[in-house]
C-alpha cells in the first residue's frame, strides 16, 4: 500500500508540474474563471486611474447557464457509482462500502 501511496503521490505532482508549465498557467486560469462565474467579470484589469474612473457593468449568463443546466441534472435520476481509476489501483471493500453508505445516508436525507 506503501508503494501505491508513493505512485500515487508522484503523479500528483507530475500533474502539478505539468500545469504549471502550460502557457497559460492553469491554476491561474482556472481561479481566473471562478471569479468571472461568481461575477467578478472585471478581475486582471490593469489598475490605473483612467480603469477606476469607468463604470463596470456585469451580466451573467454564464452563471444563469450553468445554473440551469446543473439545476436540469439534479431534478433528474441519477446515479452514483464507484469503480478503480485503473487496474493497477487496489480496491479497498471497507472504503467502498462506506463510500456507498455515505451516499445512501445523502439521498435519504435529501441532499
Amino acid at each position: 500500500m506503501n508503494d501505491f501511496l508513493h505512485d500515487a503521490w508522484k503523479y500528483y505532482e507530475y500533474g502539478r508540474l505539468y500545469n504549471n508549465n502550460l502557457v497559460p498557467n492553469q491554476y491561474v486560469m482556472v481561479n481566473t474563471k471562478q471569479e468571472f462565474f461568481i461575477g467578478n467579470q472585471w478581475i486582471h484589469m490593469p489598475d490605473n486611474e483612467a480603469m477606476r474612473r469607468l463604470a463596470k457593468p456585469t451580466f451573467n449568463i454564464i452563471k444563469r447557464g450553468t445554473s440551469l443546466f446543473v439545476a436540469s441534472l439534479t431534478s433528474s435520476n441519477t446515479t452514483i457509482s464507484f469503480e478503480p481509476l485503473s487496474q493497477r489501483m487496489p480496491v479497498v471493500e471497507v472504503q467502498v462500502e462506506e463510500l456507498a453508505r455515505r451516499v445512501e445516508e445523502l439521498e435519504k436525507r435529501g441532499e
